[in-house]
């Protein structure tokens, strides 16, 4: 895979989406899911790694790291399985903050995609997560294939809908 950075004003505008990537994808995904590739376990740096689908064909690729040693915050990470990393861990309160993104482009993809899916090109974005109750750093990189690209530009509209109502709820209940 051959990566170069890319100027933030050429990534479109739904890459640079705050909320949860899965929330979005479920929204406009006919059959949304999360397979999941590896997983490693080395106290106190964990490793996840999945492909985020609509049925069979991929459309992202992810890899989160967690550097922590918080028990529950661990245990959680350990246990996500095919569950979405940011409905169980990220997205769930105030007590994670997402960092700036940084983006890139990349060509010739990563095995997992070019094994019999078209894949040449894509937009890499890579997120740094930190937990305010205690010392916890996630770092997540995510490489959209042209199909996920175009999926979500196709829908932005309804996805920034179903977000900001989903915040009207989420500030409703608290």
């Amino acid at each position: 895979m051959k990566m170069s950075s890319i100027d933030e004003a050429l990534v479109p505008e739904i890459l640079k989406y705050r909320g949860s990537l899965t929330r979005a994808l479920k929204s406009v995904c006919s059959n949304f899911n999360i397979q999941s590739l590896s997983q490693s376990k080395q106290s106190p740096f964990y490793m996840r790694e999945v492909l985020l689908c609509d049925g069979e064909p991929p459309l992202v690729w992810a890899k989160s790291y967690l550097f922590s040693a918080d028990r529950s915050t661990v245990s959680a990470f350990l246990g996500l399985d095919g569950r979405s990393l940011g409905e169980q861990l990220l997205f769930t309160g105030d007590s994670v903050s997402r960092g700036p993104y940084q983006f890139g482009v990349c060509s010739r993809g990563i095995g997992q995609f070019d094994s019999g899916y078209e894949f040449e090109k894509g937009i890499a974005r890579l997120s740094k997560f930190s937990w305010h109750n205690h010392s916890t750093t996630l770092v997540l990189s995510e490489i959209f294939n042209e199909n996920a690209l175009a999926l979500l530009e196709s829908r932005e509209e309804e996805i920034h809908r179903n977000f900001t109502t989903y915040k009207s709820l989420i500030r409703i209940f608290s």
